[in-house]
């Protein structure tokens, strides 16, 4: 049983971390997602251009997508 969740009581006793410490990538690992991608307008127009033609790009094209705007093939999808 964690004791930490169980109400707050007495986490110095369980040597539980204070209330709202978690760090987002310690909230994003937990819960399975991934911070949010923050594209500046030229990505977004290269992006945007790009989906216009083909909604689901192979992993070729992008990876050459990723190349051209500076991220990783797997923020494009």
């Amino acid at each position: 049983m964690n004791r930490c969740g169980y109400f707050g009581h007495f986490p110095q006793i369980y040597n539980c971390p204070p209330t709202g410490s978690t760090s987002k990538n310690q909230t994003a690992s937990r819960t399975g997602r991934r911070e949010r991608t923050a594209y500046n307008d030229i990505q977004l127009r290269i992006l945007e251009s790009v989906f216009k033609s083909t909604q689901h790009p192979d992993v070729t094209h992008r990876e050459q997508i990723s190349a051209q705007i500076g991220v990783s093939e797997g923020k494009i999808l």
